[in-house]
């Protein structure tokens, strides 16, 4: 189980690409110190300190929206790229689409590295869609990105113990 949830994280973070390791705000509630303030919706006090929730509780079982995810990566590459709108509006396509199918990967019934092989194929199909809408100069800084996406990918499974 482990082992699975280690590669969910894995790969959404290689196909979302957003910023690796920024905390504010993420999963904290909704001013990054607990649910709306100190000390709000504790669920028990082992789980709650004194800046409230710290993330667990009913936060950690909400599941995750895809599109916020979706929508960080497209804005961080709007920005990075300096895509115009029709590059932008055709790229969330290809990435909602991507992530769509990276779900359904995942939950398919096949080996673990059956699962790694077809999202890393996914993510080579992905990398070759967004290529098609860019510019000579964007692809350059495009793949500036994916380098460094890869290299914090590498860094995250090195301090997560790689098998």
């Amino acid at each position: 189980m482990k082992s699975i949830y280690t590669l969910v994280l894995i790969l959404s973070s290689f196909l979302m690409s957003t910023t690796a390791f920024s905390q504010y705000g993420n999963g904290y509630g909704n001013n990054g110190y607990g649910n709306g303030g100190y000390g709000n919706n504790r669920m028990n006090s082992m789980n709650a300190g004194p800046q409230g929730n710290r993330g667990f509780g009913t936060d950690a079982n909400k599941p995750k929206d895809p599109q916020v995810d979706i929508d960080k990566t497209v804005e961080k590459l709007k920005t990075d790229l300096k895509l115009d709108e029709l590059q932008v509006f055709a790229i969330k396509k290809v990435i909602t689409e991507s992530s769509t199918t990276q779900a359904i990967i995942l939950k398919k019934e096949i080996s673990q590295d059956e699962k790694v092989s077809e999202v890393l194929a996914l993510a080579d199909k992905t990398d070759s869609s967004i290529n098609a809408y860019l510019s000579k100069e964007q692809k350059e800084k495009y793949k500036v990105f994916i380098e460094e996406r890869k290299a914090r990918m590498e860094k995250f499974r090195d301090s997560n113990g790689r098998r």
